[in-house]
């Protein structure tokens, strides 16, 4: 496999930073002006088996297996606030770094209030919605099934067949008398009850 050059590692290490953008990661390695020139390049970056295949490795370095995106929504369920809060009822992030909980927050934001007298930090603290994660756990392990109704004239014939719109010999004359007996049985209508 061909060796990386200085500037395909550059383009590289910019395409993860541009959000895996080429054009834009092309024009900030390539100091190109005209984005047609730098989508070009980043085109013919790309299909270069050895920078795809240094960008591929980096992707599977940097992609969540399964069992972790597993683990992280598991983790987001479980959260506690308890774990990030100090004995003063205090948001604490070396605790939370000692609980391992730092990937249960959401949000942590630090203010500091300054009056005449003193100087107050206070913080603002949101874990990750533990009923979300629980949801999202419960589809990867096929725990809900999303009810799909399908219309078709059989379930329109059955559904007719079930209000009393249509009896048994309306059906018998569109069809034949099996398909008329098959669909009052799974209308769960008696055909003897039918006219």
């Amino acid at each position: 496999m061909a060796k990386l050059t200085n500037k395909q590692q550059a383009f590289i290490d910019q395409y993860f930073l541009c959000n895996m953008n080429g054009t834009e990661a092309a024009m900030q390695v390539y100091d190109c002006k005209n984005r047609q020139t730098a989508a070009s390049i980043a085109s013919e970056n790309l299909r270069k088996p050895h920078v795809r295949a240094k960008i591929d490795e980096r992707l599977e370095e940097n992609t969540l297996a399964a069992n972790q995106v597993l683990y992280i929504l598991t983790q987001h369920a479980l959260g506690d606030i308890r774990r990030v809060l100090n004995e003063s009822g205090e948001p604490d992030f070396k605790k939370a770094i000692e609980n391992h909980a730092t990937h249960t927050i959401k949000r942590w934001k630090k203010r500091t209030i300054e009056t005449k007298e003193t100087t107050v930090e206070e913080f603002d603290i949101e874990l990750h919605d533990p009923q979300a994660a629980a949801v999202q756990l419960g589809r990867a392990y096929k725990l809900f099934t999303d009810k799909v109704e399908v219309m078709d004239w059989r379930t329109d014939a059955i559904m007719a067949i079930r209000s009393g719109d249509v009896e048994y010999d309306d059906i018998a004359e569109v069809f034949d008398d099996d398909l008329a007996a098959e669909l009052f049985r799974e209308a769960g209508v008696p055909v003897a009850a039918t006219g």
